[in-house]
């Protein structure tokens, strides 16, 4: 009796952990047991799968059904993460600052000019985000 079952560890995962880190570990506790693939080309094609799900779900445009399948999207590239040993949150976050900063410029550029935000086309706009992206390097 002293013993958990996968199931019941699975739902010991805090629930306050963010939902990539807790996708992570539930992958990881069914691996303990086994359920999972063997090598490296079916969890690309689960992932490719997905994506299908999720772009069919789109053109019926079922809001519910699309959000069940983005998060299944989004658990199958966890997956997939966790194959190349990269934390889904890790990778999430790093882009979340990236994105931040090229953003940064992008607002550095318009206020220097004397035009609104409106006044530009996402063409405009784009042209200073790949300066951003230049200055990075």
């Amino acid at each position: 009796k002293g013993i958990k079952t996968l199931t019941e560890e699975m739902q010991n995962i805090a629930k306050s952990l963010p939902a990539a880190t807790r996708a992570y570990k539930v992958q990881k506790k069914a691996k303990k047991v086994g359920f999972d693939w063997d090598e490296l080309e079916p969890v690309w094609a689960k992932v490719s799968e997905e994506i299908g799900e999720f772009k069919e779900a789109v053109a019926q445009k079922d809001r519910e059904n699309m959000e069940k399948e983005a998060g299944d999207v989004l658990f199958s590239l966890i997956n997939l993460f966790r194959w190349y040993k990269i934390s889904g949150e890790n990778a999430l976050n790093r882009t979340n600052t990236k994105f931040r900063q090229r953003f940064l410029h992008v607002e550095a550029c318009v206020n220097q000019s004397d035009r609104s935000w409106e006044d530009f086309s996402l063409a405009e706009l784009d042209a200073f985000w790949e300066e951003a992206k230049v200055q990075e390097k």
